[in-house]
């Protein structure tokens, strides 16, 4: 019974989502977005957590960062 990182699936988003707005309560729970690019955490077959990241360009250069982790 391990866990396994992966890419996140585009058909995954959703349920990804919900696990971030459950996973934040008040105020942060608001700012969780749909992810586009993630990664999930996946034990048993069932996501149990994620790491949101998002890229941006900066001075000709692509910059990364994690945007959310539950």
């Amino acid at each position: 019974m391990s866990i396994i990182v992966r890419d996140m699936e585009v058909n995954e988003a959703t349920e990804v989502y919900k696990i971030g707005k459950r996973a934040f309560t008040g105020l942060e729970s608001l700012f969780v977005g749909k992810p586009k690019l993630a990664l999930v955490a996946v034990k048993d077959e069932k996501i149990v957590g994620a790491i949101l990241y998002k890229f941006f360009q900066c001075g000709g250069k692509k910059i990364g960062y994690v945007d959310y982790a539950f």
